[in-house]
């Protein structure tokens, strides 16, 4: 670690970030599993495979990419 430069503070300024942005995906991907709206954004990408297998976090990160473009698609042909 002393040949990095990396100091105390800012690595566990770094690992608080990591922390928050971790629980947030996971506390997301929960809110939408509890929505029942998981299957649209967990697809299954394998032919065979007939159950989910997604963590919370996988469903929080695409859950919200998932969210903006519904919004966008839906604005884009309201016009």
């Amino acid at each position: 670690m002393e040949s990095t430069g990396l100091n105390n503070e800012r690595l566990i300024a770094l690992i608080i970030l990591i922390t928050l942005a971790y629980t947030s995906s996971i506390m997301s991907g929960e809110k939408i599993k509890k929505k029942g709206v998981v299957k649209y954004v967990g697809r299954v990408k394998e032919k065979r495979r007939m159950q989910r297998h997604h963590s919370s976090f996988y469903i929080g990160l695409h859950g919200y990419v998932w969210a903006e473009s519904l919004d966008f698609f839906s604005e884009q042909t309201a016009k």
